[in-house]
This record gives structure tokens, sequence and C-alpha cells, in this order.
């Protein structure tokens, strides 16, 4: 379950995110191509082989990456930089041990790094060290008070550790520093539905719907809200957009079983209830068993 105007809305269509991916793509495509032609004018060009190995690890090259910036690390050993991206590397091979002991060799080389103390934390939280990631999230907020990931990152432990309370307010400040995207809002309305304040959530999360009409998780959240203030036909049309993106989705099909139900759809609401049980869905059988003989 944890898991985050129409103008604007219609701007973020699919073709234009695959658009963005492509072209991001391009871009850091070309970032490896210049610097394989300044590393061969000079092989010895520190930077080179950092921006070469950064590029690589957002084009989940991970282990060239992690050659790359070794090889920036013989050229200079007091390369930080080289070393936090060889933490990101071995994070995306989820070696979350190697990620740390290299986020550790950054921070000994530069205490001051911030990021190397986020990317740190986000590491701890994939090993479910929440207290410990929050102590550097903490301090990277310290460090730089400024940076709406430093903000983002320490709601994420909050909510971890369900403080809601104090997530929504990380995740407010994420916001308000320029963090626009739809995971943002989607994530602050998860903190606002656990807080049951449900006419807030609902906000939120249309407005991670506008910015990616794709966003099943959001259409199903908001129908839970609609559904916890009663408002059960606008949450069985949550339920249909969530469905529509998402056939497989099982949560939904129980979920608008449930809504149905309550609009004395008895027989729409066991169809669904029988769908969600095909898919898995255990709590689906109890109601089957108890509302559809």
């Amino acid at each position: 379950m944890k898991k985050p105007s129409f103008i604007i809305a219609l701007l973020f269509s699919i073709n234009f995110y695959a658009q963005r991916d492509s072209l991001l793509t391009d871009s850091l495509k070309q970032m490896v191509e210049i610097n394989d032609r300044l590393i061969q004018l000079n092989p010895y060009n520190v930077s080179a082989y950092i921006h070469r190995g950064r590029a690589k690890v957002r084009l989940h090259d991970f282990n060239g990456s992690i050659q790359d910036n070794l090889k920036a690390i013989s050229l200079n050993p007091k390369s930080d930089t080289a070393y936090v991206n060889i933490g990101a590397a071995y994070y995306g091979l989820k070696n979350y041990e190697e990620a740390i002991k290299n986020y550790d060799k950054a921070i000994q080389l530069n205490p001051n790094f911030y990021k190397a103390y986020r990317l740190r934390g986000d590491t701890k939280l994939k090993q479910l060290a929440y207290k410990s990631a929050f102590q550097d999230y903490d301090m990277a907020i310290s460090l730089n008070a400024n940076d709406a990931g430093n903000y983002y990152s320490r709601g994420n432990s909050y909510w971890y550790l369900k403080k809601y309370k104090k997530a929504l307010i990380d995740y407010d400040q994420a916001i308000l520093l320029g963090y626009h995207w739809a995971v943002n809002y989607y994530v602050r309305a998860l903190c606002k539905f656990k807080l049951k304040d449900y006419q807030a959530a609902i906000q939120d999360f249309t407005q991670a719907i506008n910015i990616n009409p794709q966003y099943a998780l959001a259409y199903h959240y908001r129908g839970l809200c609609n559904y916890n203030l009663k408002s059960y036909g606008a949450a069985i049309e949550d339920y249909n957009h969530a469905l529509r993106l998402n056939s497989n989705y099982t949560l939904v099909y129980f979920d608008r079983a449930n809504a149905k139900f309550q609009l004395n759809d008895k027989t729409g609401a066991c169809q669904d209830w029988v769908q969600a049980s095909k898919l898995g869905n255990t709590l689906a059988n109890t109601a089957i068993k108890k509302k559809c003989k």
C-alpha cells in the first residue's frame, strides 16, 4: 500500500514522456562521446573520466562508471566526487555495502559534501536503517538548507518511521524549493491520506495526475480518499481510470467492489471480488463467501 489544471495535464502525455526520456538518453550518450574525445586528447584528464562516469551511471552502465571513476581516483586520490559516483554505481547494482563504503570515503575526504550524506542516507533506507538514514539527511540539511532533495529524502525516512506529520513538513519544503514532479505530490498526498485529511490528499493526488496522467497509483489512492468521504461514485470513476492503466491491479478490483457494494450494486461488486480473487487477493475470497451468496 505504501508505495505516492487540465491544460498542464495535456502537455504531459505519453508521447511527451517518451520524447523527454529519449532526449535525455541522447544527451547522456553525447556526454559520453564528448568525454571519450577529451580522454583521447588527454588520457590524464580527471574531469573527463568523472563526467563520463556520471553519464554512464544515468545510462545504467554501472560497471563502466566504476571503471571510469577508479581511473579518476588513480589520477587524483583526493577526488571526493569520484567516490560519490562509485557509490551511486554500486547503489544501481544493489551492492549497498560497497556503496556506503565509497560514500564514507567521500565524506572522509570532504566532511562538508552534503550530497554524499544524502546519497548515503538513500542507501541506508534500502538497508531498512531508517534512523541512521535520518541522521545523514539531517546532516545534509545542516550543510545545505536550500536543496529540495535533502528535504524530500528526509521526508522519506520520516515516512518509513511512520512520522507522517514530520514527513509532511519536509515534503512541503521540498515542493516549495522546486520539487514539482508527480511523485513529490503523490508522496505528500500519501501523508495526508495517512493523517485522514482526505480532501487535502485529493488535491495532491489530482496534481500528481495532472503532471502524469498515467499515474495509476494516484488514481487508486484518490479513489480511496473518495471512498472514505463516502463519494462512492467518484471513487469508482478513479478505480476505473486505474484499471484502464493497469488491468491487473488487484487491489483496485477489491476496492472497486467495496464501492459498488456501498451503492447496492451487488452483482458488479461480486464480479470485481471474483476478479480480485483470481489475481490472488485473499481478502476477496472472504468477501465472496459473506456477500455473494
